[in-house]
C-alpha cells in the first residue's frame, strides 16, 4: 500500500501529522487544566472495590482513592479502570500532582503508566511516591515533570502545592504486612494529616491491603486510633489472617475491638464478591462462560443466587460497608 502512494500524497499525509501532533501537544501543553470540580473545593473520593483475586479481564473496578485540595489532585493506588473513574468524575488528570503507590500488586498500580504518560505537561509536574519494590519496577519512568521517589515507614512527607492553602498536608508512611508479587514485604501504609492555620486538623488512615494476625494489632492502633477517617481493606469476609494476606473478618474485628470508634469514620475498602449484588457477580460471571453454554442453567448448578440480599450497603455500628462506585467526602477544617 505505501508503494502506491504518489510524492504528493505522502507529502500531504507528512503535513496531516505534523498538524495534528501539534494540535495535541497544544491542547495538553498550553491549555489551562478544566477545574470541573464540586462547590466544596476540597474532598475525598472513594472510588474503590474489589480485592486483588479478581483478574483485569473480568473488568472489575480495582480503583483508587482521589483527593482534591484546592483543586490539586492526590491519587492513591491507581489501579485496574482508574483513569475511568477520573473521567466519570470530570477530572482533568493535568491537575494530578502526587500519586502515592503502597505495594506492588497490580489492582494498586495498574493504571501508573497510564496516568504518568497520558498528562506530560512541563507546567504541571508530577511526584510520584512508591514503596520499595514499586519503585525498583518503576524508577526508569522518573525523568522530566515527572518525578518518582521510594518511601518507606517512619518517613514524613510535607507536600507542597501550587496555590496558597488555608492548611497544610502532612503524610506519614507506615508499615503493612502484605506479601507482594516476587514475595517482597515491602508494603507501607499512608497516615494523612490535614492541619488548618486556626489549629484544627483532620487525620485520615489508608491502612491498604495488610494482615489481620493479633500480633500486628496494637502497632495498628498507635498508628491508626487517632485518625477521624481510618479506610482498612477487608480482603475477603471468609478467610482467615495468615500473617502477609489481609485483615479478612477476623482481623477486622480485632482492629475494631482496639480503636476508639466514637466520632469516627470508618470505611470498608477492597472486599470479595460475597458483598456484591446479585446483577454484578452475574455480569462477571457472564464474561467467563462460553456464550455457546446455558448461561442460566449453569449458573444455577454452580450457585444459588436466589436467597441473596439485593440490598448490599448496611451499617454495623460505626462501620460502613459499602459497594460503591464513588463515594465523596468534603473536607471541613474550618
Amino acid at each position: 500500500m505505501y508503494r502506491n502512494f504518489s510524492k504528493e500524497k505522502l507529502e500531504e499525509i507528512k503535513e496531516r501529522a505534523e498538524n495534528r501532533e501539534n494540535l495535541l501537544e497544544n491542547i495538553v501543553e498550553k491549555s489551562d487544566p478544566i477545574k470541573n470540580f464540586p462547590k466544596k473545593d476540597n474532598f475525598l473520593a472513594l472510588s474503590r472495590q474489589w480485592n486483588s483475586w479478581y483478574p483485569s479481564s473480568l473488568e472489575v473496578e480495582g480503583g483508587c482513592y482521589i483527593f482534591n485540595i484546592n483543586q490539586e489532585i492526590i491519587i492513591i493506588d491507581p489501579g485496574f479502570n482508574s483513569l475511568e473513574a477520573l473521567k466519570r468524575l470530570g477530572l482533568d488528570i493535568r491537575l494530578i500532582r502526587y500519586i502515592f503507590v503502597t505495594h506492588f500488586h497490580p489492582d494498586h498500580f495498574a493504571n501508573l503508566i497510564k496516568l504518568i504518560t497520558r498528562r506530560t505537561s512541563r507546567k504541571n509536574k508530577l511526584k510520584v511516591y512508591l514503596n520499595t519494590t514499586t519503585y525498583d519496577q518503576f524508577k526508569i519512568y522518573s525523568k522530566g515533570a515527572t518525578e518518582f521517589e521510594e518511601i518507606n515507614p517512619e518517613m514524613v512527607l510535607r507536600l507542597k502545592f501550587e496555590k496558597e492553602i488555608s492548611f497544610k498536608v502532612k503524610v506519614s508512611i507506615l508499615k503493612c504486612y502484605h506479601k507482594e508479587v516476587g514475595g517482597a514485604t515491602k508494603s507501607i501504609g499512608l497516615k494523612f494529616t490535614l492541619e488548618h492555620i486556626n489549629g484544627n486538623k483532620i487525620l485520615i488512615g489508608f491502612m491498604s491491603d495488610t494482615d489481620g494476625s493479633n500480633e500486628y494489632m496494637n502497632y495498628y492502633k498507635s498508628v491508626y486510633d487517632e485518625c477521624n477517617i481510618l479506610i482498612p481493606h477487608l480482603g475477603a469476609l471468609h478467610k482467615e489472617p495468615l500473617g502477609d494476606k489481609h485483615l479478612y473478618k477476623n482481623g477486622l474485628n480485632s482492629l475494631l475491638n482496639r480503636l476508639s470508634l466514637e466520632d469516627r469514620l470508618i470505611i470498608l475498602g477492597e472486599f470479595g464478591f460475597e458483598l456484591a449484588t446479585e446483577a454484578e457477580f452475574k455480569r462477571v460471571l457472564k464474561e467467563l462462560i462460553p456464550e455457546s453454554l446455558n448461561y442460566n442453567d449453569l449458573v444455577n448448578m454452580i450457585h444459588n443466587l436466589s436467597n441473596q440480599d439485593p440490598d448490599t450497603q448496611f451499617f454495623l455500628g460505626q462501620l460502613l460497608f459499602s459497594i460503591y462506585n464513588t463515594i465523596f467526602f468534603h473536607i471541613f477544617l474550618t
